[in-house]
């Protein structure tokens, strides 16, 4: 097992940041717990996910909730929440002529956005804030189509040549999204510029923040940002000393970047978090004690406040999966 890497830190400026100190929370909602993203909302710090294929939201670190299965039993995904508790999601039938699901933590029903759905299947994948929605329409065959809803209208978004979206990853309230897509051969990150997909190159897009700065993983598997909100230009983020591979998984508005490196392509996930002044740390060298039993893996979301949702796996036998709530101290 990797040797933890006591106050980590490096990248430009490090030695001047203050760094975050946490308390971690271990979630265990089923026997394989997925964690997907969290969220501060009106009622409290909301988490969502996947508890033994049965889609969950949790508030906090009280009791899970198991939403009621839609089309095709325990197969259906919370892909993503706002602030006013907000959720969209879908059912992942095989089955054709699905509707996507919106609903709130009280009740999750079917819902079509509006779209007309009979061979095709949708996939709401990002909810903003202010209820922009950013869903995709797949037909059984041939290429699918990016939306973004505000409101109650729905604008298809143009793409370019070859291009074929497959995943909605995240939209800010200025309606700017981002997801993955390929182009033949090539999986490539994509961003939007009003109406339009823009080519972000080889790799993905995991996340974008108010701001409009994207991140994921670039076509070297290693963690980027955009220089700067209009930018197409991706700038690689710090790896720590020995370590080769990396991807960025969040941002939050305060410039806070969350994700996972590897020495090797085989080597075990850390948790890591880059601060916006170029400091970079091993998350496991800033809890106040390591959840017993557990190996922290990936970070895979950021609220503003700061506090960090990990993936995690369990130890002590089994494929136990996990998550675990880093709230700071």
């Amino acid at each position: 097992m990797l040797a933890l890497l006591a106050g980590a830190l490096v990248g430009c400026g490090g030695s001047d940041v203050t760094l975050a100190r946490y308390t971690p929370t271990v979630l265990a909602p089923g026997t394989q717990s997925t964690m997907t993203d969290m969220v501060s909302t009106v009622g409290g710090l909301f988490i969502i996910g996947q508890a033994d294929g049965q889609a969950f939201y949790q508030l906090g670190t009280g009791s899970p909730m198991l939403y009621p299965n839609q089309l095709s039993g325990s197969q259906d995904l919370i892909a993503g929440i706002n602030e006013s508790g907000t959720v969209v999601g879908f059912d992942s039938s095989t089955t054709a002529g699905q509707n996507g699901l919106l609903g709130n933590t009280a009740a999750w029903a079917p819902s079509n956005f509006g779209a007309t759905i009979t061979t095709e299947y949708i996939r709401p994948g990002a909810i903003a804030s202010n209820g922009t929605i950013a869903f995709l329409v797949l037909p059984q065959t041939g290429t699918g189509v990016a939306y973004r809803r505000v409101g109650a209208t729905n604008t298809a978004l143009t793409g370019f040549t070859d291009f074929k979206p497959t995943a909605i990853n995240g939209v800010n309230s200025a309606g700017k999204i981002v997801g993955n897509g390929t182009v033949l051969t090539d999986n490539v990150a994509w961003m939007t510029n009003a109406n339009a997909i823009i080519n972000l190159g080889v790799g993905v897009a995991n996340a974008v923040n108010s701001d409009g700065i994207v991140v994921g993983m670039n076509e070297s598997n290693r963690p980027y940002r955009t220089v700067s909100s209009n930018s197409t230009n991706r700038a690689a983020l710090a790896l720590l000393p020995g370590f080769t591979r990396g991807e960025a998984t969040d941002i939050n508005d305060e410039g806070i970047i969350v994700g996972w490196q590897q020495e090797t392509a085989v080597s075990p996930k850390i948790p890591v978090a880059w601060y916006a002044n170029g400091a970079l740390v091993d998350l496991r060298s800033r809890i106040t004690s390591p959840p017993a039993n557990v190996d922290l893996q990936e970070a895979v979301a950021i609220t503003e406040s700061g506090s960090i949702l990990v993936q995690g796996k369990r130890t002590d036998g089994g494929l136990e999966a996990v998550g675990v709530l880093l709230t700071v101290l």
